[in-house]
């Protein structure tokens, strides 16, 4: 017989195991992510990845060479073959701290309580790191358009020859140079950004999961109190929370803030981009540059309009997409009963019907986000257009020199990104904004007393008799010494005529009599482990 080796006085023994003494595996290795140990060199080159990307070539090497012959080895990389995450990139640390951060949320005031808050102080650190190389890239950007502009002017004046490879071979280094550090810090600005956005989601499913198996779901609505002293003010029934809109949260708005975290830092930094860009664009058309800021403004109206539908739109179809979820959890736990009374052409129905209304406020949706896009995508383009007509019309040789035009265009090539990201990533605020709101209702919503703590059978149920007013069911631990001839010798827990309901007072169980046998053998209260099989169990 197999005993449980846990030092819990309420071990259990489990009959019919065999009870040959189970020895532990042998632990491997201890695995360490190379990207910690790495150096500074490797970092900023992402060195560290070295090894794994040479042994991927060399299992190409192996695999194209091979052909009908048995292989030596194995032919691609393998789950083994990848490294260890860093400690605080595994589930359980993001999970600790972003849990510590918001239980700290929820001890303050419901108008000061902040999920945002939360999550900004558990992972702020790395994307405000991200943000300063986010600042470096962009002002590099405009290092390109000044460079090209000197070098065609010098370009120019060497049509007779009469000018020095020096000062050429100069411009063309810094260009260069620029272009190598902005690939540096890009990359190493999207490493954080990815980084953040992966924590973010693995704490936002890890708190969700964590709600989920203490919530007040259905048939255990929480009882809701409101007074600043503390006293009783009213009780409020709860929002019910459905498998359906759970199983969203965690894999539609936990993702949606991920996507929305990657390119967040344009909010600020397409505004900085779109300010110097104009100012270096009038260093090199001059007046000409307003045009094309007039163009710009004229369309912001528009965009905010667009942008307010697109809300309201992804707002509905996010109701629509968890009635839809719920009505098929519904449909398949319910599919015995459903086929026993002939009832699937009823639920086929049911549910084409409300999938059609999700496809309909998904068209919306979608309808209003092309024409988003759409707008944003020829800005550039006008924005060009009128530049360079006013420029020509303001130049009194009504010419447009190489270093001029190639200039702009590179300083408008520049400005392509923010004007196309910018309202995309105003449209993934709103999203990730109503995303985190949604999470942060179903964090806040009522609990199962006594779910998040230990507590014995006793209290619980002496805890749910002080809340009904009935008399407490009886629960008997039987002693080792206990007679023969008693009644419950043979039984180490009893419970006579219990009664078990829900916080709320929703009733679960009635007039409730168990009786768990000792194991054989034992000297002491230890019974056998009982399972309850049936829809009585769930």
């Amino acid at each position: 017989m197999w005993r449980s080796r846990n030092n819990d006085a309420r071990d259990l023994d489990i009959p019919l195991v065999q009870s040959n003494d189970v020895v532990a595996p042998p632990q491997p290795p201890e695995r360490v992510a190379p990207e910690s140990r790495a150096g500074c060199w490797y970092t900023i080159t992402f060195g560290w990845l070295n090894k794994l990307i040479a042994e991927g070539y060399r299992r190409e090497q192996r695999r194209s060479r091979s052909g009908n012959e048995p292989p030596e080895g194995p032919l691609a990389l393998t789950e083994d073959d990848l490294f260890e995450l860093r400690e605080d990139d595994r589930p359980e640390y993001l999970m600790k701290i972003a849990a510590e951060n918001w239980e700290h949320e929820k001890n303050l005031p419901d108008d000061q309580r902040s999920l945002r808050r939360a999550l900004r102080k558990a992972f702020g650190y790395t994307y405000l790191c991200a943000a300063f190389f986010k600042f470096i890239y962009d002002s590099l950007q405009m290092v390109g358009p000044f460079v090209l502009k000197s070098l065609l002017g010098y370009l120019n004046e060497c049509k007779d020859g009469a000018c020095e490879a020096r000062e050429g071979l100069q411009w063309v280094g810094i260009l260069f140079a620029s272009n190598v550090l902005q690939t540096v810090v890009l990359h190493q600005y999207f490493h954080r950004c990815f980084r953040s956005g992966m924590r973010l989601n693995a704490a936002a499913i890890g708190l969700i999961y964590g709600k989920s198996l203490r919530i007040a779901g259905a048939g255990k609505a929480a009882d809701k109190r409101a007074g600043a002293n503390g006293a009783a003010a009213g009780a409020k029934t709860e929002q019910q929370r459905t498998s359906g809109e759970i199983v969203n949260l965690m894999s539609v708005d936990a993702q949606r803030l991920q996507d929305f975290l990657t390119y967040a830092q344009t909010l600020w930094s397409g505004p900085y981009q779109i300010i110097i860009t104009l100012i270096f664009l009038y260093y090199v058309v001059s007046w000409a540059t307003f045009a094309g800021v007039a163009v710009m403004l004229l369309q912001i109206p528009v965009v905010t309009m667009i942008a307010k539908r697109v809300k309201a739109a992804q707002k509905d179809l996010m109701k629509i997409k968890d009635e839809r979820i719920k009505i098929t959890n519904e449909l398949f736990n319910s599919m015995r009963l459903i086929k026993m009374y002939g009832w699937e052409e009823s639920f086929q129905k049911r549910l084409d019907d409300i999938r059609e209304k999700e496809l309909w406020y998904l068209r919306r949706y979608q309808l209003l986000d092309i024409i988003s896009r759409s707008i944003w995508t020829i800005a550039p383009l006008l924005t060009s257009i009128a530049t360079f007509a006013v420029y020509i019309w303001l130049n009194k040789d009504h010419t447009l020199t190489a270093g001029v035009a190639f200039s702009a265009m590179s300083l408008f090539n520049v400005l392509r990104f923010p004007l196309t990201m910018f309202p995309n990533m105003v449209t993934s605020a709103v999203e990730a904004n109503l995303a985190i709101k949604r999470i942060e209702s179903f964090l806040t919503s009522g609990e199962i007393k006594g779910r998040g703590q230990t507590a014995s059978p006793t209290a619980l149920l002496g805890a749910e008799n002080a809340s009904s007013g009935s008399s407490p069911p009886a629960v008997e631990s039987v002693p080792a010494d206990a007679s023969a001839s008693s009644t419950s010798s043979t039984a180490a827990i009893s419970i006579k005529e219990a009664s078990f309901e829900w916080p709320g007072g929703v009733p679960l169980l009635g007039n409730l009599s168990l009786e768990v046998p000792k194991s054989e053998g034992s000297t002491g209260s230890r019974g056998h482990l009982t399972v309850i099989l049936g829809g009585v169990g769930t």
